[in-house]
C-alpha cells in the first residue's frame, strides 16, 4: 500500500511539474496583458486541462471510461484548487509584489489540496459512499 501511495506521489509530482511548468509559462505571459487574477485563471484552467488528461492515465492509472460523474468530480476538485491557489497567489501577489513568490506558494499549497482531493475523491475506485 504504501509503496503504490509513493509511486502516485512520483507520478503526480512529475505530472505536476509540467502542469505547473504550463501555467507558470501562461501566466508570466498573460499577466503582462491582463490582471494579474485574470491570467492567474487562464493559466491555471489550461494547466487543469492538461492534468485531467495525464493524472487519469497515468498518475492514478485510472482505466474506467471518461463519465460524466468522473468530470463532475474532477470539475469539482478544479474549482476547489483554483479557488485556493488563486486566493492565496492574490494574497500574497498584494502582500510581497513578487509574481514568482506569490506563484510558488500558491502552486504549494493548491498541489497539497489536489492530490489529496484528485487520490481519495476523483481517481479513488472505491464507491463514494466508502470515500465519504
Amino acid at each position: 500500500m504504501a509503496k503504490i501511495f509513493n509511486h502516485k506521489i512520483t507520478r503526480f509530482l512529475i505530472s505536476g511539474g509540467t502542469s505547473t511548468l504550463i501555467d507558470l509559462i501562461l501566466y508570466l505571459i498573460l499577466s503582462n496583458y491582463l490582471n494579474i487574477v485574470i491570467a492567474k485563471i487562464l493559466s491555471i484552467l489550461i494547466a487543469c486541462i492538461y492534468s485531467f488528461i495525464i493524472n487519469k492515465k497515468w498518475t492514478f492509472s485510472h482505466k474506467d471510461k471518461v463519465t460524466f460523474f468522473l468530470i463532475i468530480k474532477y470539475l469539482i476538485g478544479q474549482i476547489l484548487n483554483i479557488t485556493i491557489n488563486t486566493l492565496v497567489n492574490t494574497i500574497v501577489y498584494n502582500k510581497l509584489h513578487l509574481k514568482i513568490i506569490a506563484f510558488i506558494i500558491a502552486t504549494l499549497v493548491a498541489m497539497c489540496f489536489n492530490f489529496l482531493f484528485q487520490n481519495y475523491i476523483v481517481f479513488n475506485k472505491k464507491k463514494v459512499n466508502e470515500v465519504l
